[in-house]
């Protein structure tokens, strides 16, 4: 009909509900996501998801490390910890440095310093190395033997012998029902000239302690020794008599009663005892050694000749005994062989004192392969081919000496 309005047909009530609901869920969702958008992420959920990725894909690993300690404003010890261990196995060490430093002691626990100390020596990074293991050790935490262990591998790179003396102690006194530990300091001492106080007290204090019977009586027989070499005769007197309880019957305990009997100026009572035993005691050599030194003493020049020569088969670069054989010859006249073996004896005499000269320099200086190849050069010339072999295995892992 005409003037018609044309009428819009009307909306399912549904379809009108539906869109609003639609509407209101995009709105909803969308101030959701702004809202979660807004709070900072879990830096424990950074540190283990970067966990996950350092070895799969360690630059994002070390973003969100990075990531963890920012959201915490700048302190999150753990993130800490463990940015500065990521940095270290990847060599980055001033950075890893700088971290390990701005941590106070309390956030560095033992496990985390005995890993950053591991990683710092195998690296040659011995400050840092030192450093946190000492750390370890003075805590007297149940870690401490592994600390010191880990130490006394780092002083024994750097050839830093009083610390390498004090650490190897140090473990004789942290574990000390464990004889090893006594028999590894010791042999250091043995190598030592001039540390013979010493080496008895050590002796002392290893047999103070709760050690096997075997390892006790050997201790014994070495303080007998070594208070002979001291020359305090009153002590080894009395250390022999508590020796002779327990070895009573051993030529060693006869050879140490003639070892005394000599400092006491008796050389032919000490001679008869020698006499007694023969060559059948445990060291022969050294049983040779004393018998000429006696034979020496009386006039004997001739019988002493014999001994040193016999001792010098044993032991060929003896300096003591190529000089003592000098004065035998001597006293018996032959100044010809007399220079003939004193000329020997210079020699190894000069080899040492290059050794000991060398061995001053490479603690001073880094690793030299020159150096080195020299040492093991000059202990093979005087029949140490273990200490020899040492040095070369040095001299090999070197690098080039500087020209």
């Amino acid at each position: 009909m005409s003037g018609t309005q044309s009428v819009e047909p009307r909306r399912a009530p549904w379809r009108n509900a539906g869109m609003a609901l639609g509407v209101a869920l995009l709105l909803v969702g969308a101030g959701g996501v702004a809202w979660w958008g807004s709070v900072p992420p879990d830096p424990q959920d950074l540190l283990r998801n970067a966990a996950i990725l350092q070895d799969r894909d360690p630059t994002t690993a070390e973003k969100l490390l990075r990531r963890s300690i920012d959201v915490s404003g700048g302190k999150f010890p753990e993130g800490e910890r463990a940015l500065c261990e990521f940095l270290a196995r990847r060599g980055d060490w001033d950075a890893a440095a700088a971290l390990y430093a701005g941590l106070e002691a309390g956030e560095r626990p033992l496990a985390f310093l005995m890993r950053y100390g591991t990683l710092a020596s195998r690296a040659s990074r011995f400050p840092e190395a030192i450093a946190s293991l000492t750390e370890v050790y003075e805590r007297r935490a149940p870690e401490a033997v592994q600390a010191l262990d880990a130490l006394f591998a780092v002083y024994v790179e750097q050839q830093d012998l009083p610390k390498v003396f004090a650490t190897a102690r140090a473990l004789a006194r942290l574990e000390p029902d464990r004889p090893e530990r006594w028999w590894d300091l010791l042999r250091m001492l043995d190598t030592q000239e001039r540390r013979d106080v010493e080496n008895a007290e050590t002796l002392r204090e290893a047999l103070s302690h709760d050690l096997p019977a075997g390892d006790k009586l050997e201790l014994r027989h070495r303080l007998v020794g070594r208070l002979v070499k001291i020359g305090d005769a009153a002590a080894a007197r009395a250390e022999l008599g508590r020796l002779a309880e327990l070895d009573g019957a051993s030529p060693r305990v006869q050879v140490h009663e003639a070892a005394i009997l000599r400092l006491e100026s008796r050389p032919q009572e000490a001679l008869a005892v020698l006499q007694s035993v023969g060559d059948d005691a445990d060291d022969r050599p050294g049983l040779i050694r004393l018998r000429a030194m006696i034979h020496l003493d009386l006039g004997n020049y001739a019988a002493a000749v014999a001994d040193f020569r016999r001792g010098l088969e044993d032991a060929p670069f003896d300096l003591v005994g190529h000089f003592k054989l000098v004065e035998a010859y001597r006293g018996q006249g032959n100044l010809k062989r007399a220079r003939e073996h004193e000329e020997f004896a210079r020699d190894i005499r000069e080899k040492r004192w290059r050794i000991n000269k060398l061995r001053d320099q490479a603690r001073g200086r880094p690793p030299d392969r020159r150096l080195y190849q020299e040492l093991a050069d000059l202990y093979r010339e005087l029949n140490e081919p273990e200490t020899g072999l040492i040095w070369e295995r040095r001299a090999h892992e070197a690098p080039e000496s500087p020209e």
